[in-house]
């Protein structure tokens, strides 16, 4: 089974012209994957901050960017509560969502303050930090987003009915 990192690479390596099935993949971590380019184990890595900027830093030359390459609005990471938290504390969730929301805005429009406070909760050290490549934090689940995302899942592989799994998510977030 690929992952979704997996396909989104293929898609890149479609973008270049390019056949994904004639790419050599091999497991690596993100820490492991700047010292794998590096010693030739790899002729390509794809990772995520902060390993991105450290890499770039110390020669590495960004050659895509495969979550950007399926949608400009790419969606990494969903938050989730469960069926009972939302039905029994609305408030929470409502709060939770405001709260959040928030801190996207402000932190897509003040970088070099969440940069700052990268070490009060992660273990990144602050001049890591300030390689790194920042992204947009944006808000919200656009449909075209989802769609394209399954588009690419199907065309790896991954699932069969792209409209269908978009649609279900899409249901599913909604509550209808």
């Amino acid at each position: 089974m690929l992952s979704l990192h997996e396909v989104a690479v293929r898609e890149s390596v479609k973008n270049a012209d390019a056949d994904p099935d004639e790419v050599e993949f091999i497991e690596l971590s993100l820490g492991e994957m700047e010292a794998a380019l590096q010693s030739g184990q790899a002729d390509a890595i794809a990772t995520a901050e902060p390993f991105l900027g450290v890499a770039m830093n110390n020669g590495a030359e960004l050659i895509a960017s495969q979550y950007v390459d399926i949608h400009p609005e790419f969606i990494p990471a969903m938050y989730l509560a469960t069926e009972q938290t939302t039905a029994e504390d609305t408030d929470l969730v409502e709060q939770f969502n405001t709260a959040l929301q928030r801190s996207m805005e402000h932190s897509t429009e003040n970088p070099e303050e969440l940069r700052a406070q990268l070490d009060e909760f992660t273990e990144i050290d602050p001049g890591v930090a300030e390689e790194m490549i920042l992204t947009t934090f944006g808000w919200g689940l656009p449909e075209d987003t989802v769609s394209r995302i399954a588009e690419v899942s199907a065309d790896a592989g991954v699932i069969d009915d792209p409209d269908a799994t978009a649609e279900g998510l899409l249901s599913y977030i909604s509550g209808e």
